[in-house]
């Protein structure tokens, strides 16, 4: 496989791992704080209403899903890529990031979970890409 080939696939495999990881740790935070029976998850304007009275812990969930994800993606693109895998697992820290203020920007959250996700997504990402390159102690 060439490196540009490889580099494709652990970013892609990285995003996979990434998204799996949200999925799980946003699924144990909705059967913790779940929505408020007349939410309806579909309709944006619904969720926007139910954002304002979210509870702290739900929010901090959902900034700890986009962390662990970008984390467990850099991660696993680096260690994919070997060495000089920095830039796939970055890779992952951006599209994730991206997403994160899509989702941000559609659904009012507050400022606290803008700073959140602004400066530990990047960071979680780094220090995968960085964890997946160390040698076994």
């Amino acid at each position: 496989m060439t490196p540009t080939v490889r580099k494709i696939v652990a970013l892609i495999a990285g995003l996979a791992v990434a998204f799996l990881v949200i999925i799980v740790v946003e699924m144990v935070n909705h059967a913790i704080y779940p929505l408020p029976k007349n939410v309806n998850p579909r309709d944006v304007e619904s969720l926007k209403s139910a954002m304002a009275g979210m509870p702290v812990g739900a929010l901090a969930g959902v900034v700890a899903a986009w962390v662990l994800g970008a984390l467990a993606g850099s991660f696993t693109a680096a260690k994919i890529v070997g060495s000089g895998g920095l830039l796939p697992g970055l890779g992952v820290g951006i599209v994730l990031l991206v997403f994160s203020v899509m989702n941000m920007a559609v659904l009012p959250h507050p400022v606290w979970v803008w700073a959140a996700a602004l400066v530990l997504i990047p960071t979680a990402s780094v220090l995968g890409a960085r964890l997946a390159g160390r040698p076994a102690a």
